[in-house]
């Protein structure tokens, strides 16, 4: 986890919380598995929940409901469906993780340090641009 990057999502955020932490590492997982270069190629998210984890796609990616590259699908899963339009790959990535703590500083942590395919699933997009 890259703690300068934190801070500064942290920052756009308002405060820390795991939400958050939950978008930030899924931020992560998506440019190692799709190898996105955020400031050069064409992100465009579906996200499916509508809550903290999705400031930091909108910080990482530079993803936006007033840019036309955010949009949003309700459904009862914390997951992103990203389109790399720069070179039409994409990727369905769901939170599967577990608060196993008793604090919510705990969970934030877990998820801060846990390993990528503990926190995630990823599995081809639902939907079509």
């Amino acid at each position: 986890m890259n703690n300068l990057l934190w801070k500064e999502v942290v920052k756009f955020h308002g405060h820390e919380c795991p939400g958050l932490a939950i978008g930030i590492r899924a931020c992560e997982a998506i440019i190692s598995k799709m190898n996105i270069k955020p400031k050069e190629d064409k992100i465009i998210c579906i996200t499916e929940n509508n809550t903290c984890p999705v400031d930091g796609i909108k910080y990482v990616f530079g993803c936006d409901y007033d840019k036309k590259n955010l949009f949003y699908k309700e459904s009862d899963e914390l997951a992103f469906n990203i389109f790399n339009a720069s070179n039409n790959d994409s990727l369905r990535i769901i939170y599967k993780g577990k608060n196993n703590t008793d604090t919510k500083d705990g969970y934030m942590k877990y998820i801060l340090s846990a390993d990528i395919d503990e926190l995630f699933d990823f599995s081809k997009v639902k939907y079509d641009l």
